[in-house]
């Protein structure tokens, strides 16, 4: 956050830039004090003035996403953005999705449907129904900033859980393996072949018979071997 000077001529329209997602806060308003009580409602120059900018918490879920529907025990590749979600930074969710966003990371809730926010990725796993206690076999994936692509792998069911281990490519040009299982997202995960080498093929070709190891980011923690 820093002081900026834009320059206008008696007469011209005001039309200050309005400023982004900045360490966790949210732009909230022009006001023409420090301490942000007078708003500013002038729209064109007579004088000198100095604008503030005012600046509000906003939900970690906050910005807005895309993504697809992932269900079923089969293996899917190319999948594309399918679905549009954007959430306020006062936690209110419109698009695919919509109602009151409860809680900030791990289970949170849209409207009254169970959903899990990863904030590594800013992924939103989301039960399709109106599940409040989990996904089931049907369910949307949301990321934020969207995506390009993502290959999903056969159903691993983990612990008898719908659960799928994706590669994912951002809409930044990142590649990220991530799994979904349990209700959860488990972000950059290490897939590893039977000879404890890295599986280099994208998720599309792990089938609940391919024998892989799934480690969660700190490369020890197993999360699922076959």
């Amino acid at each position: 956050m820093e002081d900026a000077t834009l320059e206008y001529g008696v007469g011209d329209t005001i039309n200050p830039v309005k400023p982004g997602f900045t360490n966790g806060k949210v732009f909230s308003g022009w006001y023409l004090d420090a301490e942000c009580t007078e708003k500013l409602t002038a729209t064109t120059i007579t004088k000198n003035m100095t604008i503030y900018c005012k600046w509000a918490e906003g939900v970690p879920t906050y910005g807005s996403y895309r993504g697809w529907n992932m269900y079923g025990d089969g293996t899917k590749s190319d999948k594309k953005p399918t679905v549009d979600m954007v959430i306020s930074v006062d936690g209110i969710a419109s698009g695919r999705k919509e109602g009151k966003v409860t809680g900030t990371t791990g289970v949170i809730k849209i409207d009254d449907y169970y959903a899990y926010y990863e904030e590594t990725l800013g992924i939103i796993y989301m039960a399709y129904g109106n599940n409040t206690t989990g996904c089931a076999s049907d369910t949307y994936v949301f990321v934020k900033g969207g995506f390009t692509v993502a290959h999903e792998s056969a159903n691993l069911k983990i612990k008898n859980s719908f659960s799928k281990v994706v590669t994912i490519q951002l809409s930044d040009g990142t590649t990220h393996t991530v799994l979904f299982a349990e209700n959860k997202v488990y972000a950059d995960v290490i897939v590893k072949d039977a000879n404890g080498d890295l599986y280099t093929k994208n998720m599309s070709n792990v089938t609940s018979s391919t024998s892989i190891t799934i480690y969660a980011s700190d490369g020890t923690t197993v999360l699922y071997s076959k």
